[in-house]
């Protein structure tokens, strides 16, 4: 009984900023379900998708990056020529982790990287 009570309020007092944003099409989807009062009381109904930013220079292969790689990734080489393509999710269908599988693949075939190499790492938990 209170989760209704709570619920009610977050969905209020969510409705009552300036502007939303979520981190991806599929979150809005989800939002969009998950707040009906929203979408009929508010005047920002919709939120707005910002992909999260990632800064390049914070990944910088350096000395210590290499060790903690080393530890993580036993077993594999990693040099300066390692690219390492990552897949964070949560390990759920909806996720579409083969996506990720499929997209190394291709990229594997279909470019055949001769100066790098590509190393695909999906990592991620559960709810």
């Amino acid at each position: 009984m209170y989760r209704g009570v709570i619920d009610f309020a977050e969905e209020i007092t969510t409705g009552m900023a300036h502007t939303t944003l979520v981190n991806s099409n599929f979150t809005q989807g989800v939002y969009v379900n998950a707040f009906p009062l929203i979408q009929k009381y508010f005047t920002n109904k919709t939120p707005k998708v910002l992909y999260p930013a990632i800064n390049p220079k914070n990944f910088e292969v350096t000395p210590d990056y290499n060790e903690s790689l080393v530890e993580v990734l036993k077993g594999h080489q990693i040099s300066e020529k390692t690219r390492i393509i990552t897949s964070l999710n949560r390990y759920e269908r909806k996720k579409n982790i083969g996506l990720a599988l499929k997209s190394f693949a291709h990229y594997l075939t279909a470019f055949k990287p001769k100066d790098v190499e590509p190393l695909l790492v999906i990592a991620g938990g559960y709810d």
